[in-house]
């Protein structure tokens, strides 16, 4: 039995595009069913994300749509094309609310009047991004989404846009929208006012000053779904790509067209190949997650005990509740039973129709996993009288949540859908819940030794740093809620130790001094 937790209030529909491209084949217009994923109803299932494109937010190609995620994704994207890759981190903060930080390296970029980006060397940049819908999808209304591109960074990407998004079949969704900066740069159709410079060289500081100012210019494109894993795209791209194209001639951008496919694997990552502005051939892989929701439906671990029914006889009897020496049985017999599925047994606090366990979990990544263990195992030790059972799990010496099942529901719905059980299920503040801990738990020593890997990302010099050795780590519990750690580390290999910046703007030292902790410390005392 694995219980689980309830997901939010499921997911609006996903978004789709809005009707601004004319002159859409009629087969595609034509109606089509697309298959549905297996899991799309399932409650404790991540709903699938719509697509992403090549800077790592919900898109079609190079272009954004108005769609959102479902609440909670993180998506991680890995695109490359015509010398420029993107890595981006993006995050469903809220239903309809997406924040994006991405860094981007760019191979012979040519930068006007600065002597270190001549076309000699790689350019690294970091953008920040945010969008938010402002409608979502209806039957006879698009969604429409405000989103502000590298609005915080150096001004690389530096762009706004607005964008509406609507299903026009099952199979076939449509997007247009208006950009400015980057995406108002090819085929401007009019201008909101003159828009300040880039700021190139610092970043820091939101460039509220450009947001939707300048020209700006159309852009939009469709997305037919062939299969519930296979679609196609194509868009028209509002994105003249002057410093990348026309100064440094990493690409000749021949047309505003581009084309893609994109295949999504049973786990949900998004493979994407793209036809791009003409002679460009670009790729991208997205890996999706959602904390709200279980990586898989249950662990490799072995299968748990069954629930053991009860007999209207020893749900009756009591005469066990005044025979100390077997209720010392009790505790034993369970805390060797828990250990069995790996849990480990702190405490039990035992009434003639009550049971409270203190416990802790450190196998298995689903708390919930955790709990269906433990109640099973109950449901087999504990004496027939005792029908409810209080769950306590302590997870650094700190109580969290108390989960108290009703015995006679474990039996009756062991087979069950889990959410029939959760249904009936208590959980409450774990706050001074737990019985106190059996004596001999602490204090407590442990302590490992083996390899450690220490990483330095996104230096301006160098995407990524790394440092490799042999480090001796120790932890000792004097009570549940004070321990003494440390560790002793030697270096084996590694740059970390190399980094040579000199910060010549006067901004605040954040990771200047960083490499003397390196140059200084190997051995080192962590």
């Amino acid at each position: 039995m694995k219980l689980m937790t309830i997901p939010g209030e499921q997911n609006r529909k996903m978004a789709s595009a809005s009707g601004v491209i004319a002159g859409i084949s009629a087969v595609l217009l034509a109606p089509a069913v697309a298959a549905q994923d297996q899991d799309a109803t399932n409650p404790f299932v991540a709903p699938p994300p719509p697509g992403f494109n090549l800077y790592g937010n919900v898109g079609l190609i190079d272009m954004p749509t108005a769609d959102m995620a479902p609440d909670a994704t993180l998506s991680t994207t890995f695109a490359h094309f015509a010398g420029t890759t993107r890595n981006t981190l993006t995050f469903q903060v809220l239903p309809r609310l997406s924040g994006s930080f991405r860094y981007t390296s760019i191979d012979g970029l040519v930068i006007p009047g600065s002597t270190t980006y001549d076309g000699s060397a790689t350019y690294y940049d970091r953008s920040f991004d945010l969008r938010y819908q402002l409608l979502s999808e209806s039957s006879n209304r698009p969604a429409l989404s405000l989103g502000l591109r590298d609005f915080i960074g150096t001004g690389r990407y530096s762009s706004e846009y607005i964008v509406a998004s609507k299903a026009i079949t099952p199979a076939l969704r449509i997007t247009g929208g208006l950009g400015w900066g980057r995406l108002g740069s090819y085929g401007a159709i009019g201008s909101m006012g003159s828009r300040p410079g880039a700021t190139i060289g610092k970043g820091g500081i939101p460039t509220y000053d450009r947001w939707f100012r300048g020209d700006f210019a159309p852009f939009g494109g469709l997305e037919w779904r062939a299969s519930d894993r296979l679609s196609f795209k194509a868009e028209y791209s509002s994105d003249i790509y002057s410093d990348e194209a026309a100064t440094s001639g990493l690409f000749d951008r021949k047309s505003p067209w581009n084309f893609g496919v994109d295949y999504r694997l049973k786990n949900g990552a998004q493979l994407s190949l793209y036809s791009l502005y003409g002679g460009e051939i670009g790729a991208q892989i997205t890996f999706h997650s959602n904390p709200r929701f279980a990586p898989s439906p249950g662990g490799r671990n072995g299968a748990p005990v069954p629930v053991k029914p009860r007999s209207a006889a020893e749900r009756q009897d009591l005469g066990w509740s005044k025979d100390n020496v077997q209720s010392d049985s009790l505790r034993t017999r369970l805390k060797q039973a828990l250990d069995r599925d790996g849990l480990i047994f702190e405490g039990l606090e035992l009434m003639p129709t009550r049971a409270i366990l203190r416990f802790r979990n450190p196998l298995y990544m689903e708390e919930p996993q955790a709990f269906g263990r433990a109640a099973r195992v109950m449901t087999r030790i504990l004496p027939g009288s005792v029908e409810t059972l209080t769950l306590v799990p302590i997870v650094d010496g700190m109580t969290t949540s108390a989960v108290t099942f009703q015995r006679s529901d474990l039996e009756r719905l062991e087979n069950a859908p889990a959410s029939e059980l959760l249904a009936k299920t208590q959980i409450e503040n774990g706050f001074e819940r737990a019985p106190e801990e059996e004596e001999g738990l602490y204090p407590a020593l442990t302590w490992s030794f083996g390899p450690y890997l220490e990483l330095s990302i996104f230096d301006p010099d160098n995407p990524m740093r790394a440092d490799v050795g042999l480090q001796l780590q120790g932890d000792y519990h004097i009570t549940p809620n004070w321990v003494l750690s440390g560790a002793v580390r030697k270096k084996l290999l590694g740059n970390l130790s190399e980094v040579n910046r000199e910060d010549p703007t006067g901004l605040p030292r954040v990771r200047t001094d960083y490499p003397f902790y390196n140059q200084q410390g190997d051995p080192a005392i962590k």
